[in-house]
């Protein structure tokens, strides 16, 4: 499975993946504008609120009450089909959480919008994961077809997977960032998520505790230092600058656990494994770890 940005990825590269049985979730923010993106000249000014602190220059959050935030957020599930995208991973689902947002978001509306999203999401045959927003989880999981955590382990908050997807059978993969101790995947095999270490740089690299096949890095990833350091919020922030490098996660096991909505897409989850884009080609790793 590749998680990559929506904007970044041609159709060409695309199909070049889908005709490797790979399955291909496309990822966009739902919760922020960022400038640069070919729609933001769709954005109101008074849909922008406050800055989003350590994300992109000029990156804002978004009111999400507002109805042509859901027109912007229409066409981009449109592009997504377009491009032939098997499913989409929306980010920054989480407004409300925000003090800085601008806006009076409740939990409620955070909890409307999201399952408006999934339900857009599925209106298109895309499957949809849920990006992190655990406070919601056991509202949003009959709405969502997987989720993507980042650094529950390392912030203690896998637990609150267990009573909703997990117990659902549905795919829970986590990516964790601030590991560094070599007993790492010792303990996590027996955790119901598939879990990968990637480096905040969001490089080639992962270690992949639950697939032998693809445990390289290792070594590497659980012992050196961050190249940023943790803070409260900068981990699942970082991470949603997929626009600078191709995001990707490895679930070897995810087809056979997920509603793959896509009509007559998928794949068989034989090939997967973290993408970088360089040169404006796209390039990665198996899981037979062959290129």
């Amino acid at each position: 499975m590749y998680n990559i940005d929506l904007f970044d990825a041609a159709t060409g590269e695309i199909e070049e993946l889908r005709d490797r049985d790979v399955v291909v979730i496309c990822s966009f923010s739902a919760g922020t504008f960022e400038e640069g993106r070919i729609d933001s000249d769709d954005f109101e000014s008074d849909w922008l609120g406050g800055g989003v602190e350590d994300g992109f220059e000029g990156e804002r959050w978004l009111n999400i009450t507002a109805e042509g935030v859901l027109t912007v957020m229409r066409a981009r599930l449109d592009l997504a089909t377009n491009k032939s995208c098997h499913g989409v991973e929306p980010s920054n689902v989480q407004v409300y959480l925000e003090e800085n947002s601008g806006f009076n978001i409740t939990a409620s509306d955070q909890l409307t919008y999201n399952t408006w999203l999934a339900g857009q999401a599925h209106d298109r045959n895309l499957s949809v994961g849920l990006r992190n927003d655990w406070l919601q989880l056991d509202d949003l999981e009959p709405s969502f077809d997987w989720a993507l955590s980042e650094d529950c382990l390392f912030q203690g908050e896998c637990g609150a997977y267990e009573p909703n997807f997990i117990s659902a059978g549905k795919a829970v993969l986590d990516v964790e960032y601030f590991q560094f101790d070599l007993a790492f995947c010792d303990n996590v095999t027996a955790s119901g998520l598939d879990i990968i270490i990637k480096d905040l740089s969001l490089d080639a690299r992962r270690c992949s505790c639950q697939n032998p096949s693809t445990h390289i890095d290792c070594d590497e990833l659980l012992t050196q230092s961050p190249t940023v350091a943790a803070d409260s919020s900068s981990s699942w922030v970082i991470a949603t600058a997929v626009g600078a490098s191709l995001f990707i996660i490895l679930a070897a096991t995810l087809v056979g656990l997920w509603r793959l909505r896509k009509a007559g897409g998928g794949g068989d989850g034989s090939n997967g494994g973290w993408v970088n884009e360089g040169d404006g080609e796209i390039s990665g790793i198996g899981l037979d770890g062959t290129s």
